[in-house]
Order: structure tokens, then sequence, then C-alpha cells
């Protein structure tokens, strides 16, 4: 008969299956385990960091029972709206596009519908893990691992289809004031879109943007910038230590037993 134990990683994600084995783990616990652990460590060191992953990881401080609801509220959401734009971005996709502006526009249309298109894609299958769940912390950290990537998709398709409608109504705008008030326009509104999520959003999730991913800090690093200055000027590090008290605070006996055994509170 099979061996029913199970090799788990050695603490780390990347890391190969060690020979340890256990009958209560299952590989993909241990990596849980080990997101869960660097989210929520009082070091904050750079090595530590989670990317993607991190974003949504606050589900965590919800008993299991409300965790799986609003996980499942945000990708329900995620879908609507890819599917939305998606069916917008389908409308200005013109394969006979000859001109420069019309190329660009279906350009970017195809960008869109893509990101679109794979995102709700991906809100089937992480639907379907909460569906089949019982809201434990494994369950969650599977499907959290899958949310920021996903919502990286929406943004890049809902950037799309805006860069899309942008180049889409300059090739048929034949007056120049008209093209240059209707530029000036979107740009407003682009700018003012960003600056919103800066202020309302950025600016009170330091936690999130400290765990950001070096090429993620790089492409929004504008974003980052402004939040700092809004909080104050001060370090990004010192208000995600704030926060992660805050957090650490009140957490669910699921997170906490992990916490507890590797002794990180």
């Amino acid at each position: 008969m099979m061996d029913n134990k199970v090799h788990i990683s050695d603490g780390t994600t990347g890391g190969m299956p060690s020979a340890k084995s256990n009958n209560n783990h299952l590989f993909g616990h241990a990596i849980a385990e080990d997101l869960v652990r660097r989210y929520f460590s009082r070091s904050l060191d750079k090595k530590d960091k989670v990317g993607l992953p991190a974003f949504g990881m606050q589900a965590l401080c919800l008993p299991p029972e409300r965790r799986m609801f609003k996980l499942c509220y945000f990708c329900e959401l995620m879908s609507v709206i890819a599917g939305l734009v998606m069916f917008f971005s389908a409308y200005l996709l013109r394969f006979d596009a000859t001109s420069t502006f019309g190329i660009m526009g279906a350009f970017f249309a195809n960008v869109s519908l893509m990101c679109n298109l794979t995102g709700i894609l991906n809100c089937l299958f992480m639907g379907f893990k909460l569906s089949a769940g019982k809201g434990s912390v494994y369950e969650a950290v599977d499907v959290l691992q899958g949310v920021g990537q996903t919502f990286m998709l929406v943004i890049f398709g809902a950037n799309g289809a805006g860069m899309a409608y942008m180049f889409y109504s300059l090739d048929l705008t034949a007056d120049d004031y008209l093209r240059w008030a209707s530029l000036g326009f979107f740009i407003t509104i682009f700018c003012y879109s960003y600056g919103f999520v800066i202020w309302y959003f950025n600016s009170y999730e330091p936690l999130l943007c400290w765990h950001s991913w070096s090429w993620t800090y790089e492409l929004f690093k504008p974003m980052f910038i402004i939040a700092w200055l809004r909080m104050g000027r001060v370090p990004t590090r010192e208000r995600a230590a704030a926060q992660l008290e805050y957090f650490l605070a009140d957490l669910p006996d699921d997170v906490m037993a992990i916490l507890k055994a590797d002794g990180n509170v």
C-alpha cells in the first residue's frame, strides 16, 4: 500500500519539499502557513515580503464564516466589472482600422479584452474553491494567492479600455478643438481616478504597500510617493508596523494558532 504521509516544504514557498512528513498537513497547507507568518511578522523584514498575495490578506482578520463571504463578494464584484468592461472593449475593437489612432485603439481594446476575459476565468476558479470550502484559513490563503493577480488584470483591463476609447474618439473626431478638448478631459479623469485610489486606498493600507514587490513599487512609484506625502511623510515601514499591531490585537483563533506555533506572537 502507498504511504499516506505527504512531504511538506521547508517553510519557504520557493523551496522543494523536505524529507519531513506529517499526516495532518498537505503541501498547500505549508505554503499557506508560510504566507500567514510572513504577512503578520513583526520583523517586517524585506525578505519576508508576500507580494501580490498580500492583496486581500486582511480577510484573515475576519471570522471564517464572514471571511469566505467577503472573498466571494470580491470575486463576484471583479467578475461583473470585468464582464462589463469586456463588452465595452469588444465594441471598440476594430479589425479594419487603418489610421494610427485607429490601430492604437484596436490594440488597447484587444489588451483590455484579453485581460478582462482572463480575470473572469480566474474568478470562476476562485469562486469554485470558495464555494466548495469550509472557510478555513488554508482555503482562504489558497484563494488569496490569486486575488491580487486577478485584481491587477481587471485594473489593466479597465485602463486598456480607457486608452482604447481615447484613441477611438480621436480617430473619429474631425474638429481639432473638440479633439484636444476630449483628450484634455480624458487625461483629467485618468489622473483623478488614480488620485482617488491614492487618497482613499493606498494611504490607508501601508502594510499592503510594504509587502509589494519591487516591480509593483516601480510601476506605481508616483502613487506610493504621493501617499507618503499625504500621510505626513511617515515612512511606509513605520505605518505598516502600526497597522500590523492593529491587526494582531484581534485575530481569529485559526490564524493565531499558526502564528503561535511559530512563536510569532
